[in-house]
């Protein structure tokens, strides 16, 4: 009785398995390896898997590289694709080539039975090239279709990717909802911030959150919500939670402009414009996004001002405001021709 091959299986997935819509293909590519080895007789002695490594990403392959380090235990490695083992870029391609033929070991691909990695037919050559040209392809395809739909969600108010900020939630047709167990400590928040307060600034709310929120934050590490609470809240992550608008309705997609989102806010304008204020004045050194939420602030309560005015009012602000404007311009020149004089002098 002939003895049977020794074979690797190895599986890849881009998305990491487990996430909504990510890495759903594990479980086929495995079923079909499986199923090969079985009508061929070979014997399986290793499986290999990696979960949420990018075709183009060989350092990340550390279950594809542990698998090459150990190929003189197997006869043969079957997958379900070139891309699925080779990847999708050239240096990797040529790595894992050039490691295979190196140890002489043959790759069969359950989509393409007929895959020679040896053959010196400039035919098979030919194909091999255009699948690899293929496969990139329909990465840049797929890449280009992701980016569209983030954008078109963007446009339409929806947040376009990524898990959604602490006191939201989905429900089961994917609109955003209030969280109703997360979303009392992002209005505490927004209420109780205070700088002035030792108990109540950025440290002080850190502190009081492990205390009143300890059990909600320990548990709502199994939500769709944005970032990881070991039972409290870090100071920096709540000044980010006070400089994103999203909780005032707002949505933000990479360099676009900002846009009215769908979701229900959950903190007023109003209060939002004020702890800002707050938070920016404390601050000696102010981040990127402090800097925009001050520019944002500024604009925000200007729309808060002027939405409780007639046009008539609303005009004589700005004019008065440009008058001020101009006072201190003209007794600045004044100052400097009073120093002119006195050097010439």
């Amino acid at each position: 009785m002939a003895k049977k091959q020794r074979a690797f299986i190895y599986t890849r997935t881009s998305g990491v398995v487990g996430k909504q819509n990510a890495g759903m293909g594990a479980r086929a590519q495995l079923k079909d390896c499986r199923d090969f080895c079985k009508t061929n007789k070979l014997e399986v002695v290793a499986e290999f898997f990696d979960n949420g490594v990018s075709g183009t990403e060989y350092q990340k392959s550390y279950q594809l590289m542990e698998m090459l380090d150990r190929l003189n235990e197997a006869d043969v490695v079957v997958s379900k694709s070139g891309c699925r083992i080779f990847g999708r870029d050239k240096m990797r391609i040529l790595l894992v080539k050039r490691a295979l033929k190196k140890s002489g070991k043959k790759v069969m691909l359950t989509d393409t039975p007929n895959f020679d990695l040896f053959s010196d037919d400039p035919h098979d050559f030919l194909i091999q090239e255009l699948m690899e040209v293929l496969d990139q392809w329909e990465r840049m395809t797929i890449s280009g279709k992701l980016a569209k739909g983030r954008y078109n969600r963007h446009l339409t108010g929806r947040k376009s990717s990524g898990s959604y900020p602490l006191g939201y939630t989905y429900d089961a047709d994917k609109n955003v909802i209030k969280n109703p167990k997360t979303a009392p400590i992002v209005e505490w928040l927004f209420k109780t911030y205070n700088p002035d307060n030792k108990k109540t600034s950025l440290a002080g709310l850190s502190a009081q959150s492990e205390v009143i929120w300890g059990d909600v934050l320990n548990n709502s590490n199994k939500t769709a919500h944005k970032g990881r609470h070991k039972g409290k809240l870090s100071p920096s992550g709540i000044r980010s939670i006070l400089l994103n608008k999203f909780y005032i309705g707002y949505v933000k997609h990479g360099r676009e402009a900002m846009v009215e989102g769908k979701h229900e806010p959950l903190v007023t304008k109003n209060r939002f414009t004020r702890v800002n204020k707050m938070l920016l004045k404390n601050t000696d050194k102010p981040t990127k996004a402090e800097k925009e939420a001050e520019k944002e602030y500024v604009k925000t309560g200007l729309e808060i001002k002027y939405a409780s005015m007639t046009p008539e009012e609303v005009k004589e602000s700005i004019q008065a405001s440009n008058d001020r404007v101009n006072q201190i311009r003209e007794r600045a020149l004044a100052e400097q021709n009073k120093l002119k004089k006195k050097d010439s002098n």
